[in-house]
């Protein structure tokens, strides 16, 4: 086979292929969805002869010009150097700008003041590769940066350079990762690990110079060439695709069109070819070679001689050449079916549309009609309203259906147009079609009683299966959800959940009606998105809860008073909603403002949206009169910008000069991390602090406006104004937010920017000026204490001699003193020794004589009164006598560190109890009355005997000091952690110089009211157990007012 034969049956095979995609795309692109903008040269300060262009990952544009490198963000045109001419830019991986020059390349950054400066590579060269002409194609890849000039090849990594060596190279294209480059009469070579391999040979490429190549598809390349003939072939050409190892030249436009020398190329979206040419504007091909626009002087381009194309991350098309700079905006198309064009025979309103294999079907009030090739038939299904029309996958593409869900029932369309027979019972009006995703033999359908059941079987056929019966609640949409369960929205009675998972006859096992719960209401759309179900009301579109509809979480808020018609999900996750005869786009990422899309799809004609669908990436929008495609190029174009707000400078002047302090330009690893995450910065402080600031969003950069405020400083939001500056003044010291937020001047929101900094205070307010202060201090301290120390040094010399005097004296005197304190401190142990000796002696004794007493009241009938006196008085003496003796004791054990504690979980409420019991004859006898409030769980960790001690001290002194008919109250509860004892009475009190001795050894106070004795130890003995077992005692008394001795013990037990 010949290579004429071989090319021409490859090209013919490659244009079948491609034939319906580039139908479509024609239809939907022209010259009048193209937006032209030129920009002076002058007033943008971009010089002349731009070769270059690039945008970094800020969103940047660079352009490299006859004058030096020229940035741009939005707002701003600045110079940067070196002012000098740059044929090429390119952005490295880490944001970092790199430039070829003649006889010179490198990168530009920030140098140590924030300032622009061009750092050279070529002192990195070897000597040899030093004279290497113009640099004239960079390529940025994750190997490295790549640059070429006519005889090298030079790659750039960690700071080094490696040369390749290539004679005669016309162009290096980067392609991802991959590097190719065109040799004089050699072809297109690959560059790989240093070595190149021959990719495509000269058979086909000889002289023609190759100036842009391009990816397109999976694993193809388009191949520009500047000149339109070959040498070596019969092909008469200037652009290829290049695909498996073939090229497939590609016929641009028809017969007697020629196409001057293709300067530049580039791909937009998917299959659109974009060509610079030499001297006659831009031209717009499918890859198939069919011409669907052109842009020259005659519509709009300024200049006709193109440098460089340039698509940026909106779809944005920059132009450079000779004379200027201009920008391509391409705006979605819409396409109208109306009585003006296909639908002229249309009578009655539409309900619903759809779009399927280059038809359009209609459903109307009057039957289903066709729209095919601008020509509309009416089918079969007349006189009949069409609620819904849906496409049902099967097996493959050949076998999906189309069903149609009618006031009659429903039925199946064919591709001839033909209508099936009815496939459910005559007369039952249907609402809605829906192919189940557990099972996709089952079909679901709503209608008046409930919800239908069909089943598509092994034959591709669909069949009658059954009906889940709900009553009458007229059934307008059901959805199924991951989870098994069934949902159905009512028009009567709201939202329906449906179980029938376990039941294979489709009866429910239970359902349930949500109805004005929360944001469900009557009539609410339901449509379902990757797995996940939606509803939408008059207020907004919620992601419903499974669990808890009521509950469900908002995704879009209406801030309009109109209801919500219908909403639709993009690829991306973006939210398409209409409302009356507008649409809105929002986010699902970010809940900001709804975005109008009305002035980015130019108009939509008056009349209310019924309802929006996603076809093909296509939005079909379905009015009463009308159906219209708004086709779009690309996801940005109907969201919106996918930017937002950034800081590009940061000046600091502190009455000096201006200190620039950031600056967005270069290496993300340093200041331009500022833009890309919730950094805080560092700042010096200074009177005068400025914010510039921009949104790097090119589809109309003259309309954009501000909003901002700096926390701590700002009380409220500014006004929308087109400042990209703000100043302030006295920043505060400390940690600050500076808020910005951006929108078109339609009210298109652009998202938001805050930058989080700390301004330092200045050096006379710092820590080292602080610890200079507090240096100085010492110093002068020290210098003061000396000055003091040498005048006392003279005191101390006449005091010197005094003391001396002295000295001996107060040896003398202190030997003697010395001495008296052991013999006293001897004579305190002897003292204590016999005390305790007596006392237990005494002990002994007094329980001898009251054992006595006791056996002579046993016979008390042998005693007269005067003899019963005599005996009361002795028992009463003796018990005196050894409580005493036993006060005495345990002072002794207290002071001499004997005493003993058996620490255990005791309940101190018994032990009250026996305290109660034992003081009551003494209350009796003075008539005193004693009220008690005791509560349970009072457990502590405590000595039992030490308690009672403290409780019959506390109570018989309370006894002893209340006077009779008087009143004592006793109290035990739990507070808290503590547990708290109190024992109140109402008498004398105790007077207020008293107090600070009351818990002292032999304290004795007011004499008691019926002449009781008291050793003055028993509150001695309380505080010291009280204390010895981690409780607090205390006593509250005011003259006259009676007094309330208080105890408090940590609880045992947990509450």
């Amino acid at each position: 086979m010949t290579l004429k034969v071989f090319v021409k049956l490859n090209s013919t095979l490659f244009s079948i292929m491609c034939l319906f995609n580039c139908l479509a795309v024609m239809a939907q692109f022209s010259e009048r969805n193209i937006m032209v903008n030129n920009y002076d040269p002058k007033e943008c300060n971009i010089g002349y002869g731009i070769w270059s262009i690039a945008q970094d990952l800020n969103g940047l544009m660079y352009f490299g010009t006859y004058d030096g490198l020229i940035q741009f963000d939005g707002e701003r045109w600045i110079k940067l150097p070196p002012y000098d001419l740059v044929q090429s830019v390119a952005i490295g991986e880490d944001n970092r700008i790199f430039i070829g020059m003649r006889s010179d390349f490198g990168y530009v950054s920030l140098d140590k003041n924030r300032e622009p400066k061009f750092y050279s590579l070529k002192h990195l060269l070897p000597e040899d590769a030093s004279e290497f002409g113009h640099i004239w194609k960079i390529a940025s890849t994750s190997q490295g940066i790549y640059f070429q000039s006519e005889k090298y090849i030079f790659k750039y990594f960690n700071n080094s350079l490696k040369v390749f060596q290539a004679e005669n190279i016309y162009f290096m294209y980067g392609i991802e990762d991959s590097i190719y480059f065109q040799k004089m009469d050699k072809g297109i070579f690959h560059l790989k690990e240093g070595t190149s391999s021959l990719k495509i040979d000269d058979v086909i490429f000889d002289n023609p110079l190759v100036t842009a190549l391009r990816k397109v598809g999976h694993d193809s390349l388009l191949i520009f060439s500047q000149k339109k003939f070959l040498r070596k072939s019969s092909c008469h050409e200037s652009v290829f695709l290049f695909t498996k190892g073939d090229v497939h030249p590609i016929a641009l436009g028809q017969a007697g069109d020629y196409i001057s020398g293709i300067y530049d190329g580039c791909v937009l979206g998917a299959n659109i070819m974009v060509l610079g040419t030499l001297n006659d504007g831009i031209y717009f091909y499918t890859i198939t070679g069919q011409k669907i626009a052109h842009i020259n002087k005659e519509n709009g381009l300024k200049y006709n001689a193109i440098n460089a194309l340039f698509i940026d991350r909106e779809s944005n098309i920059w132009i450079g050449h000779d004379k200027g700079l201009s920008k391509l905006k391409v705006e979605p198309h819409i396409n109208k079916y109306d009585d003006k064009g296909a639908l002229k025979k249309l009578e009655t309103g539409i309900y619903t549309s759809m779009w399927s294999n280059e038809r359009l079907f209609i459903g109307t009030m009057s039957g289903l009609f066709i729209v095919h090739n601008d020509v509309m038939e009416k089918t079969d299904l007349a006189d009949i309203q069409v609620n819904s029309i849906v496409k049902i996958k099967g097996k493959n593409i050949s076998e999906n259906k189309i069903l149609v869900a009618t006031s009659n029932g429903i039925y199946e369309i064919f591709e001839d147009g033909q209508v099936s027979s009815n496939l459910i019972e005559e007369g039952i009006e249907s609402f809605c079609i829906v192919q189940s995703k557990s099972d996709s033999s089952i079909i679901y359908y709503g209608e008046y009683h409930g919800i239908g059941v069909l089943k598509l079987d092994k034959q591709n056929n669909i069949h009658y299966k059954a009906t889940i019966k709900t009553g009458n609640m007229d059934i307008r949409n059901v959805f199924e959800d991951s989870l098994g369960s069934i949902w159905a929205n009512s028009y009567k009675k709201g939202l329906m959940r449906i179980d029938v998972s376990a039941s294979k006859n489709f009866h429910p096992h239970s359902y349930k009606i949500y109805h004005n719960e929360g944001v469900i209401q009557a009539n609410n759309k339901i449509k379902s998105f990757n797995n996940q179900l939606y509803i939408s009301n008059i207020n907004g579109v919620y992601k419903l809860d499974f669990q808890k509809p009521e509950n469900s979480l908002p995704i879009y808020k209406n801030k309009t008073s109109s209801h919500i018609n219908d909403f639709e999900f993009l690829e991306n996750n973006d939210l398409i909603v209409s409302i009356n005869n507008q649409l809105f786009a929002e986010s699902m990422e970010i809940t900001k403002s709804p975005k109008n899309l009305n002035d980015k799809l130019n108009f939509l004609p008056k009349g209310e949206i019924r309802s929006i669908t996603v076809v093909d990436e296509a939005l079909w929008v379905t009015q009463a009169d009308r159906i219209m495609k708004i086709d779009l190029l690309t996801k940005e174009n109907v969201r919106g910008n996918l930017v937002r707000p950034v800081i590009t400078k940061i000046t600091l002047d502190n009455g000096e000069s201006p200190n620039v302090i950031f600056r967005l330009l270069g290496d993300l690893s340093n200041d331009n991390k500022l833009n890309q995450g919730p950094n805080r910065y560092t700042f010096a402080y200074g009177s005068h602090l400025s914010f510039e600031f921009s949104v790097p969003s090119y589809l109309n950069e003259t309309k954009i406006e501000y909003c901002y405020k700096l926390e701590g400083k700002d009380s409220r939001w500014s006004s929308w104004n087109k400042n990209a500056k703000i100043s302030y003044d006295h920043v505060p010291v400390g940690e600050n937010t500076f808020y910005i937020k951006a929108r078109q001047s339609n009210s298109l929101y652009l998202g938001s920017t805050k930058l989080k900094f700390t301004i330092i205070p200045p050096w006379y307010k710092s820590t080292l000026a602080y610890v200079v202060y507090f240096f100085l201090f010492v110093m002068s301290f020290i210098l003061f204490s000396e000055l003091k120390t040498e005048k006392l040094k003279k005191q101390n010399r006449i005091l010197g001699d005094i003391i001396d005097n002295n000295e001996e004296k107060l040896t003398r005197s202190h030997d003697t003193i010395s001495k008296q304190a052991r013999s006293l401190l001897t004579l305190a142990k002897q003292k204590n020794f016999l005390l305790g000796v007596i006392a237990h002696d005494l002990k002994n004794s007094l329980n001898n004589i009251f054992s006595i007493v006791q056996l002579f009241g046993r016979n008390q009938e042998n005693l007269n009164e005067k003899q019963h006196g005599y005996l009361s008085g002795i028992q009463n003496n003796t018990k005196r006598l050894q409580v005493m003796v036993y006060n005495i004791l345990n002072i002794d054990k207290i002071e001499s560190r004997m005493l003993d504690l058996q620490i255990k979980e005791i309940n101190i409420t018994s032990v009250l109890k026996e305290v109660l019991e034992v003081n009551f004859f003494s209350a009796v006898e003075k008539r005193i009355e004693i009220e008690t409030e005791i509560t349970g769980g009072t457990f502590i960790l405590g000595d039992e005997k030490c308690v009672f001690d403290i409780f019959d001290n506390l109570l018989s002194n309370a006894i002893k000091y209340t006077p009779f008919r008087g009143k004592v109250r006793v109290m035990l509860k739990r507070k808290g952690e503590v547990i708290k004892f109190s024992v109140k009475d109402n008498g004398f009190g105790i007077k207020k110089q008293e107090l600070n001795q009351l818990f002292k050894k032999f304290t004795r106070l007011s004499i008691p009211t019926s002449s009781e004795s008291s050793s003055g130890l028993g509150l001695a003995i309380v505080k010291e157990y009280v204390t010895a077992m981690k409780g607090k005692v205390w006593c509250v008394s005011k003259e006259n007012k009676g007094a309330e001795f208080v105890v408090e013990f940590p609880s045992a037990r947990e509450v």
